[in-house]
Order: structure tokens, then C-alpha cells, then sequence
């Protein structure tokens, strides 16, 4: 008999405590888009006439996120987003915008997990998530953010340009791949001229670095493909 009773204990805390990010209620939201644009990812939610119905809904929610189960909670989240509950205005759909996700996500499945916040501030994960892939995503657009999420996960940013050249015999050469660069003299000035292929991206924060020196790159145009890096041409000398 007691072993019975410590049994039973074991299931009722079992079943009453759940597992972190499970969800607490049977209410379900429709997906009616994932997708990316140019500011982030969003995510379009359609409540269902039962939440419609509930008296003590305050706020929608989405919490996003890797999950190792079939569930996310707002503790395990990368980033989560909540929206004031507009039942009054007979709102049907609810937009989320999720900007500045961390580069290590990109090509990771990520839980998007919806949820309501009752008036007395509790948390109830709705039954229903979805998943995606930003990567995905991204090559089903064009656009500047797509590109960029598609060039981070193929390898093809670039954060270090690294150059050998020879100042003497008028010589360089790329040590890497994504850009190339020539070198020119007028024998007053040294101009060497790097373009960035195009296929790659330039990130916004960069080195240049010419024989193990790193440098102030000048003349950066707008759409950081091209980059001019100028000396005085050390052969040079002064008429008498």
C-alpha cells in the first residue's frame, strides 16, 4: 500500500509540474505566414474564434528559439515579442517582427512558440508552434537582409582583407578569397584598389591588413564593394 501511495505522488507532481515551455492550453492560433523581409523575420498570427471568446486574455506573444523537445518556453527564447490582446477591435491578425537575430542562427531550426498573457500576468503557451529556417527563408527572397543571411551561412562575408604588396616592384596580391586588388603608381602615389567579387559581402566593420600591418582603408564607396588605400610612392624622389 505504500509503495502504491508513493507512486501515485510521483504521477500527480509528474502530470501538475510539466516540463519547461509546455504548453498549459488547448487554444490554438493559424500560421498565416513565416517569412523574411527586408527588416527581420515575420510572423503573421490569426487567433481562433475560442481565444476570441476568452474573457481574460491581455496580451499575444511569440517566443522563438532553439528547442531540443517539441516545445519552447520564454526562459529558453532568443528573442520574444508580445502584443496587446485587441479583442474589442475584432483584430484578426497579429504581426510580429523579429529584427536583429544573431548570425548563429541562421541556418538552425528555430521553435517559433505562440502564447497568451492573462490579465493577472500569467503565461499560457498555446497548444500549436511552428518551425523554420531562416536560410530557407532566405533564398525564396531577394532582397538585402536575404542576401545577407545567405552569404553569412555560405561563408561568403568578408571581414579581413589581407594583401601582399611589394611597393619596390609595384606588386600585389590577395591572400584570400572574395576580392581582388590591383596596384597603381603615378610615382607620386601609391593607389591600390580592392573590389570586392560578386558573389561576396563586405561587413560594415572590417580589417585591411597589407604585409601583417593592419590599416585605415579610405574611400569606402557607398555600397561597400570598392575600397582605395593610398601612400606616398616610397621610389619617389625630389628634383634637385
Amino acid at each position: 500500500m505504500k509503495k502504491v501511495s508513493i507512486l501515485l505522488l510521483l504521477i500527480t507532481m509528474f502530470l501538475f509540474s510539466g516540463c519547461k515551455g509546455t504548453p498549459l492550453t488547448s487554444l490554438e492560433v493559424s500560421f498565416e505566414s513565416i517569412r523574411l523581409i527586408n527588416e527581420g523575420l515575420e510572423v503573421t498570427l490569426k487567433p481562433n474564434s475560442e481565444i476570441l471568446k476568452q474573457d481574460k486574455l491581455h496580451k499575444i506573444g511569440i517566443a522563438i528559439g532553439c528547442s531540443k523537445d517539441s516545445s519552447l518556453s520564454i526562459e529558453e527564447a532568443i528573442n520574444v515579442i508580445t502584443i496587446d490582446f485587441e479583442k474589442e477591435t475584432d483584430q484578426e491578425d497579429y504581426i510580429f517582427l523579429f529584427e536583429n537575430i544573431d548570425e548563429s542562427f541562421y541556418n538552425v531550426s528555430l521553435t517559433i512558440q505562440p502564447y497568451l498573457v492573462l490579465n493577472n500576468e500569467e503565461i499560457e503557451y498555446l497548444a500549436n508552434h511552428s518551425t523554420c529556417i531562416l536560410y530557407q527563408l532566405a533564398k525564396q527572397e531577394e532582397h538585402t537582409y536575404s542576401e545577407w543571411v545567405v552569404s553569412v551561412v555560405e561563408e561568403k562575408v568578408i571581414s579581413e582583407i589581407r594583401l601582399t604588396a611589394d611597393y619596390q616592384n609595384y606588386t600585389v596580391q590577395s591572400l584570400s578569397e572574395g576580392y581582388q586588388a590591383i596596384l597603381e603608381t603615378d610615382y607620386n602615389y601609391i593607389t591600390i584598389t580592392i573590389t570586392i567579387l560578386d558573389d561576396y559581402l563586405l561587413r560594415t566593420t572590417f580589417q585591411l591588413i597589407i604585409n601583417d600591418t593592419v590599416l585605415v582603408p579610405k574611400n569606402i564607396q557607398p555600397d561597400y564593394r570598392t575600397i582605395t588605400y593610398m601612400i606616398d610612392d616610397p621610389n619617389w624622389t625630389q628634383p634637385y
